[in-house]
């Protein structure tokens, strides 16, 4: 789950930007 990790908070990371910006 290495490689899961960092791109699971990536993903979460530009949801959360995505509203912010909306």
């Amino acid at each position: 789950m290495g490689d899961r990790g960092p791109v699971d908070i990536t993903y979460l990371l530009s949801k959360k930007v995505a509203q912010l910006t909306k």
